[in-house]
């Protein structure tokens, strides 16, 4: 279980985040919407233990984690198919089947400079969802991909996201889902 208690998060003394309280179960959906700019991905990387400077109390008793990020981070220099094997327990043929399943299998040998954005956001959400974690940050996993390869996305995502916690901004992907809808100073 993930429990969050945010008095005040503030930038620069301006306020960006207050008076959340948030509690995540194992296999529990949640949703963070709000517009652009208002402080999702500020509360993700609080809910994911990065950013600490806060006032509140935070607790997170998942034994591990997985996560992707908008700006689709790689080690770099090694192929797709060599990081994600690395980052998860999966054996290749089962990550090969995920780069099939995504459309994506003439990439997985290539170094995730040479891909799209599209394909980055891809093998990203391969790495995340493949990875034993119980429970998975999804920041804006959707972004950059056209209308069908995102149906495919979900299809992906839903498949390998039995008995974790799953917390995600952007797009909605699954229907059965608590929601925060940040405004402003929320």
């Amino acid at each position: 279980m993930l429990k969050l208690n945010l008095k005040e998060k503030a930038f620069d003394g301006k306020l960006i985040l207050s008076d959340l309280q948030i509690e995540i179960k194992k296999g529990e959906i949640f949703h963070i919407i709000g517009e652009s700019g208002i402080g999702k991905t500020t509360l993700m990387r609080i809910l994911m233990g990065v950013d600490r400077d806060f006032e509140g109390e935070f607790e997170n008793n998942f034994s591990s984690m997985a996560a992707t990020y908008p700006e689709r981070v790689f080690m770099g220099g090694i192929s797709v198919l060599n990081e994600i094997k690395i980052f998860t327990s999966n054996s290749n043929a089962e990550i090969e089947s995920a780069f099939e399943f995504l459309n994506m299998a003439e990439a997985k040998n290539k170094k995730a400079s040479e891909l799209s954005t599209g394909m980055r956001s891809r093998a990203s959400i391969i790495r995340a969802m493949l990875k034993d974690g119980d429970i998975v940050f999804l920041d804006e996993p959707l972004l950059g991909l056209d209308p069908m390869t995102k149906d495919l996305t979900i299809d992906f995502i839903k498949d390998h996201s039995r008995g974790k916690a799953i917390v995600y901004t952007g797009d909605q992907i699954f229907t059965n889902e608590n929601r925060l809808c940040l405004r402003e100073n929320n």
